[in-house]
């Protein structure tokens, strides 16, 4: 169990570092679908959020802008609406066949929903 935790904080990490070093997609206001976490910063948690239910919205059928959204949902501390995200974009993923433009999101989505099932209370508790 300790090692996927690990795993997952690892993930986590690694999408944030990555998502830093990423320059930001001008297309004018429209929000791409991989919006979600660029320039990430504590300070600016709230209105990465907003960036991201804006990405979410236009982006209905794609499970990255929910996968991101959870991460950024547990980096403010709402482990319920980041296990809420990544439900929805593991949904999304196996009503598309489990296919994926990028192999790494499903591997994400996985990660981070096994996460999210160590954490529900057990049956009965």
């Amino acid at each position: 169990m300790q090692g996927v935790r690990l795993l997952s904080t690892l993930a986590l990490a690694g999408w944030v570092l990555l998502a830093c070093g990423v320059p930001p997609v001008e297309v004018g206001n429209a929000p791409a679908n991989n919006d979600c976490l660029r320039e990430v910063t504590l300070e600016e948690l709230p209105a990465a959020l907003r960036r991201c239910d804006a990405s979410v919205q236009a982006f209905p059928t794609d499970p990255r802008p929910l996968s991101e959204r959870s991460v950024l949902h547990s980096l403010g501390g709402d482990q319920a609406a980041a296990c809420r995200d990544i439900k929805q974009a593991a949904q999304l993923l196996r009503q598309q066949g489990n296919r994926a433009d990028d192999a790494q999101l499903a591997i994400d989505i996985r990660i981070r929903l096994e996460g999210c099932q160590e954490k529900a209370p057990l049956p009965g508790s």
